[in-house]
């Protein structure tokens, strides 16, 4: 579970690392290997975290395939389907959001800083305005 609500987080600095071997002769499809890679350990950590829903007594787990639809949709359905149960099933989701929204925050931050605001990103004369 806790490799599911902080996969954003090793997601990004993988994708990352990989963006930087994408240069070097034979890896340019080095990011997509790494984000197939991930989903399949998504998919590994949602089963485990079923099976071991199960083995503590939940009568109802998420499904697998809600991984499909992100991680935050796999932790919505799990809380979802854990309510009733005693325990903190919110914890993993807040993880989840405040890392999501912290990573768009650094990344939104570094745009603006790199491009010096939205007047470089925008050209001049656009027609934006009229």
């Amino acid at each position: 579970m806790w490799a599911i609500a902080f996969s954003p987080l090793w997601l990004f600095v993988a994708l990352q690392l990989a963006g930087w071997f994408v240069r070097l002769p034979g890896l340019a499809a080095l990011p997509l290997v790494v984000a197939a890679a991930g989903l399949v350990v998504l998919l590994g950590a949602a089963e485990w975290d079923r099976r071991l829903l199960i083995a503590r007594g939940a009568v109802r787990t998420a499904s697998v395939l809600w991984m499909l639809l992100t991680p935050l949709g796999y932790l919505v359905a799990r809380r979802h389907a854990l309510r009733g149960m005693e325990g903190r099933r919110s914890i993993p989701l807040a993880v989840l959001v405040v890392l999501l929204v912290g990573i768009l925050a650094v990344v939104g931050f570094l745009a603006v800083a790199i491009t010096g605001g939205l007047g470089l990103l925008i050209p001049i004369g656009a027609g934006l305005l009229g």
